[in-house]
């Protein structure tokens, strides 16, 4: 006898119990710090120990920063993860801001299978038996629960925003309101969710009964944005004198080959060409292939072909009948797919926070072929069954490749030998006395990774986007101006300075990575 528990299965409850429990062992594997989480946890701290907002290093060289200021307002990123990270470091009085974050999306993670839950109910029971038990064993998503990103909170927001205005048969005011703050929460999170409002737009458009409905919803969607987005605003005017100051047009620009670096008397800040011609959107639009190219191949691994086309059967059915309900979960994950299909780099961690309503998408298709005649009914089971199968061969092939089912970067042995290896000399430098350090290698993100573990103050000066090495002329007025001790770099770059070496003495190594003395440091 198949007894229900709240209305489902004890298979059900027993799935998302496992799902939860493999996000809890997640923390286990994920034993270093990846990429931007780096940024999010050196912030969190600095805010912890100082209440600012602030990188604890020399990273931004936009003319809006200071010269001669060591520490960097946040400006890669929005704040709110790292901002919530340095509050509870602040409260638990306690320097690990990494395992706040692990903390943290793994909670967020909790979140998202809730609202998951929520939003599959809108599609019906059945739609939500056969999709949490997809989502809680969903590879990706059980890894990000442990490794401290912020992707798995705005995922949430997204879901959030879309929920609220699908949940009732008819969307009220008081909804629009709520998906707008739900969208500027998830911006807040990670830039990649800046179009999501326009989802809510679209919503509003497509739901109002009168013009005057659509435009009081658009109103209020754009209300709840904004006022929720007044904080950065603030942030923003009171350290870079605009609200629109972010690193990622620097990187825009790098990739199209249109920023360098000048040195001059107030003095080391990019320069962006001011000039674009056809030949720039040719090399952007040859990006975006490439981009796209990288986004399909990502999505095939963490979705399955079997999902896929699962997947496309309710997308299809719009041609054929009109699912306004269906319609708006398309406008809020098309919101996200633009952003990143557009961005000049792709990532397969920006796929994240498309999985979930993906899955939902899944098992759409799926409920359309079960009720079918019985080769269809059989081909939706088989499709069902191929996707925890096709979860059980990633997985096993990423632990075979990587040592562990880590999903930040795909295939990262590399990175988490390199890692090992700069965490070692990192350790070794609480023997040495403190001393500015100039980072310039090309392994990992130049250095800036070890500053969580050596804590020395630091400058990143690795030419930025390109990863090339920064002229030496601008390393050595770095060092004269900032008063800088040690100069990091790694078997990549150091071939780079070789005629310079006769300045430099050997301190430390640890594999490819090198700590050198200036040897006409100060002597602090």
């Amino acid at each position: 006898m198949n007894r229900n528990y709240y209305g489902y299965p004890l298979w059900f409850w027993s799935a998302i119990a496992i799902g939860i429990l493999l996000r809890i062992s997640s923390i286990w594997w994920n034993d270093r710090l990846l990429g931007d989480i780096n940024l999010f946890a050196l912030t969190a701290r600095e805010y912890s120990e100082s209440g600012k907002l602030n990188y604890p290093m020399k990273y931004d060289y936009s003319a809006k920063t200071v010269w001669g200021d060591l520490r960097t307002p946040q400006s890669q990123h929005p704040p709110l993860w790292s901002y919530i990270a340095g509050c509870l470091a602040k409260l638990f009085g306690t320097k690990d801001t990494y395992g706040i974050l692990q903390m943290m999306s793994m909670f967020s993670q909790c979140l998202v299978l809730w609202i998951s839950f929520k939003l599959s109910k809108v599609f019906g029971s059945a739609c939500t038996l056969y999709a949490l038990p997809v989502i809680a064993f969903s590879p990706m998503l059980i890894d990000f629960a442990g490794n401290g990103s912020q992707y798995s909170l705005g995922s949430f927001f997204l879901i959030a925003g879309c929920w609220v205005l699908i949940h009732r048969r008819q969307p009220e005011a008081k909804d629009f309101l709520c998906s707008g703050f739900f969208c500027a929460l998830a911006f807040l999170t990670h830039g990649a969710f800046i179009l999501a409002i326009l989802a809510t737009f679209a919503c509003a458009l497509i739901s109002g009964k009168t013009p005057k409905n659509k435009v009081i919803y658009i109103l209020l969607s754009g209300a709840g944005f904004i006022a929720s987005l007044v904080p950065l605003i603030w942030f923003r005017l009171e350290h870079f004198n605009s609200p629109f100051h972010n690193l990622n047009s620097f990187f825009i620009a790098g990739v199209l080959g249109k920023l360098s670096m000048d040195s001059g008397s107030s003095g080391i800040f990019w320069q962006v060409e001011e000039t674009w011609h056809l030949g720039d959107l040719i090399t952007y639009t040859l990006n975006c292939l490439k981009v796209w190219k990288k986004f399909v191949i990502y999505l095939l691994w963490e979705w399955g072909p079997s999902g896929l086309f699962l997947g496309s059967l309710p997308i299809l059915g719009l041609f054929w009948k009109n699912d306004r309900k269906l319609l708006l979960l398309l406008f809020f994950l098309a919101s996200y797919l633009v952003t990143i299909l557009l961005w000049p780099g792709f990532k397969s961690r920006f796929l994240a926070p498309v999985l979930p309503l993906a899955i939902v998408l899944s098992i759409l298709g799926y409920s359309k072929l079960i009720v079918r005649e019985v080769f269809l009914k059989k081909l939706g089971v088989g499709c069902l069954a191929v996707i925890f199968i096709w979860f059980m061969f990633s997985w096993s092939i990423s632990v075979q490749i990587n040592g562990s089912p880590s999903r930040y970067y795909s295939f990262d042995l590399k990175h988490k030998n390199d890692y090992a290896e700069m965490k070692a000399l990192a350790l070794d430098m609480h023997g040495l006395p403190k001393g500015l350090v100039i980072g310039a290698a090309r392994s990992l993100d130049g250095g800036v990774e070890g500053i969580y573990w050596h804590e020395f103050p630091y400058i990143h000066s690795r030419a930025w986007v390109s990863g090339e090495a920064m002229d030496w002329n601008l390393i050595e007025r770095i060092k004269t101006d900032y008063n800088a001790r040690y100069f990091w770099t790694d078997d990549i770059m150091l071939p780079k300075y070789s005629e310079y070496l006769s300045k430099l003495e050997p301190v430390l190594e640890s594999g490819k990575f090198k700590l050198f003395r200036f040897i006409e440091s100060p002597d602090i």
